[in-house]
């Protein structure tokens, strides 16, 4: 099935909202530019090892957040699976049945999961090495630099892994 198929927009909609994607992704870029380049020096000074940080808001916040967020993007892809059901089909079938697209999507996977594992071993290693700073040191400076934006990322992260993980029957 072809993406104009699936979804029969006029091009220049498709292209404009290209474009709006574009500009929000460049304000986005933007505004963590802005906020980590205006931090304040010693935001994350170094304490036995760790940073020393603190929040705008409560780690409660986040936490709810990413949960709504989470449980957000289930509704959403039920609602997807409800409306579209030509989007859903088993393997070998419909678009599933040319080899070629199979293929790329489980390079895909794979490459994602093979990403994880490395972010994984790096994260394991910092915590075993005196005096490296491990990955989750880095977005606590993040997020006390600009809570806003961690709990924006937090919350986009959430809603696609709920997306794509937590997909209805």
């Amino acid at each position: 099935m072809r993406l104009q198929e699936r979804w029969p927009l006029p091009r220049w909609a498709l292209r404009l909202n290209l474009v709006v994607f574009a500009v929000a992704l460049f304000i986005i870029v933007g505004l963590i530019w802005r906020s980590t380049n205006s931090a304040k020096t010693g935001l994350c000074s170094i304490a036995n090892g760790s940073p020393l940080t603190s929040f705008s808001y409560p780690s409660e916040a986040f936490v709810f957040t990413a949960i709504g967020a989470y449980i957000a993007g289930h509704i959403t892809s039920r609602y997807v699976a409800e409306v579209r059901p030509e989007l859903a089909a088993d393997l070998g079938q419909d678009r599933f049945q040319r080899n070629g697209l199979v293929l790329v999507v489980k390079l895909i996977t794979t490459g994602f999961l093979l990403a994880m594992t490395v972010i994984n071993i790096v994260e394991a290693v910092a915590l075993s090495t005196e005096g490296a700073w491990p990955i989750t040191y880095y977005v606590w400076c993040a997020t006390a630099a600009g809570p806003a934006l961690s709990l924006f990322g937090a919350a986009t992260v959430s809603f696609l892994v709920g997306r794509w993980l937590w997909v209805a029957k």
